[in-house]
């Protein structure tokens, strides 16, 4: 049940990142750097520490909150903010 939460959230924030990227690249067509890529990673850091707020915060940690924590914590989050595209970005700078 852990690989299925993880690949499910992970799946979803490779899709969200494609999403938004191409969303950002539309409203900047020439950016000086890689806008999109920037806006997107500070979008998902400042994402992942709500969520981590909220998770230590309030959500109780039995199975509902790992699962959660799986599935949006490391799946979702850790996908929309992968540092691969960063680096794969920042080679044409």
């Amino acid at each position: 049940m852990n690989l299925l939460l993880l690949t499910v959230g992970g799946a979803l924030g490779a899709v969200f990142r494609y999403v938004a990227g191409i969303l950002i690249m539309r409203a900047f067509p020439i950016p000086p750097m890689p806008v999109a890529m920037l806006i997107v990673n500070l979008l998902g850091s400042f994402g992942l520490g709500c969520f981590f707020g909220l998770y230590y915060g309030s959500i109780p940690s039995d199975t509902y909150g790992e699962a959660l924590f799986l599935l949006l914590g490391i799946g979702f989050f850790g996908s929309f903010t992968t540092f691969s595209t960063f680096s794969v970005g920042l080679t044409p700078i």
